[in-house]
């Protein structure tokens, strides 16, 4: 019984380790799914986020780029700087702007062979300044490849480059033949002016709509950070509960041992009673035995004595009716006695 005894707190010690590890192991998986949860949630919202700021950051940037910082009049309105077109180009490359690509391209050659006419050595050179400075004499060199061009202009180019002095006549063919350029490459910085108001109010709307959409997210975000704080606040108090829980678990288990050891003492207790008892009972029970053979003998001995009263009883009945007659004769003797004295007298 001791050994048994002994061995159940072990067990129940056993089993209640093990409750306490399934229940941390519960909270450990609860937190992570509650995590893994908030990161598939907040990850694409974030992404989405930066992936829109990216590109109102690029639009606005290529709007300043192709307004520039100092662009007014219907000169700078018109006219995109070269971080604008690069930009446009860029644009037209990635996104929808494929059906102007070629305008765009146009106007680049363009806008570069202009800047190639405004350039310095676009102009034509003093002769007398080119023999000072030791290089050739007039028409020695009618053309400029175009390769020496910047930017890689045209026969245009080249021929703006010639160290010639031009005639009247030649100018104005010049100017004839290029007012017509001029002229398309305005109407080509129109059309792609007015497509890029249209991506402009395309990508204003598509900003409106980013910003609802970052608004949304936001109040999702706050949804779900009052949801993951309204959790966090439930698994706290399951924590707690289950904190109360093992410490009245350990309680549990340490009056379970004090009613094992009571059991145990109560036990030994009762034994060593019952041991007491039975030997009392077996020395009550010898003296039963015993009492009850002197019981016998008083019987015997009373039956004895009674039978020795009746008989003595008898005799002294027997007795009694002799004296009685005895003085009844004494009496008589002493009466006739005494009335012959009376007599004599």
């Amino acid at each position: 019984m001791q050994a048994s005894a002994a061995e159940v707190p072990g067990g129940e010690r056993r089993t209640v380790v093990l409750v306490h590890v399934l229940l941390v192991l519960v909270l450990v998986v609860l937190v992570l799914v509650v995590l893994v949860k908030l990161v598939l949630l907040v990850v694409p919202v974030v992404l989405r986020f930066c992936w829109a700021m990216k590109r109102i950051w690029w639009f606005l940037w290529g709007r300043r780029a192709r307004r520039g910082p100092g662009s007014s009049g219907s000169s700078g309105g018109n006219e995109l700087r070269p971080e604008g077109r690069d930009e446009l180009c860029r644009e037209a490359t990635t996104s929808d702007l494929s059906p102007v690509q070629p305008l765009v391209k146009q106007c680049d050659s363009k806008c570069q062979d202009r800047d190639d006419r405004h350039s310095p050595g676009a102009w034509p050179v003093d002769p007398w300044e080119q023999e000072s400075n030791g290089e050739s004499a007039p028409g020695q060199a009618k053309e400029v490849s175009a390769s020496s061009t910047p930017h890689g202009a045209g026969a245009a180019g080249a021929t703006l480059l010639s160290p010639t002095w031009w005639s009247a006549d030649e100018l104005a063919a010049y100017l004839e033949s290029v007012f017509p350029k001029l002229q398309a490459d305005e109407e080509a910085t129109e059309e792609i002016k007015s497509f890029g108001g249209e991506k402009l109010r395309k990508a204003e709307r598509k900003t409106s709509g980013l910003e609802k959409q970052v608004d949304n997210l936001k109040e999702t975000l706050s949804e779900k950070t009052l949801a993951l704080e309204m959790r966090e606040r439930e698994l706290n108090q399951a924590q707690n509960q289950a904190n109360e829980l093992a410490q009245l678990q350990s309680e549990n288990l340490l009056l379970r041992q004090q009613l094992e050891d009571m059991k145990n003492k109560t036990a030994q207790e009762q034994m060593r009673t019952v041991a007491q008892l039975q030997g009392e009972l077996a020395d009550a029970f010898r003296k039963l035995l015993t009492a009850e053979g002197s019981l016998k003998a008083c019987t015997r001995q009373r039956d004895y004595l009674k039978q020795e009263n009746s008989v003595l009883q008898e005799d002294l009945d027997k007795a009694k009716a002799k004296v009685y007659r005895v003085s009844v004769l004494a009496y008589r003797k002493l009466f006739l006695s005494f009335t012959d004295q009376e007599r004599r007298k």
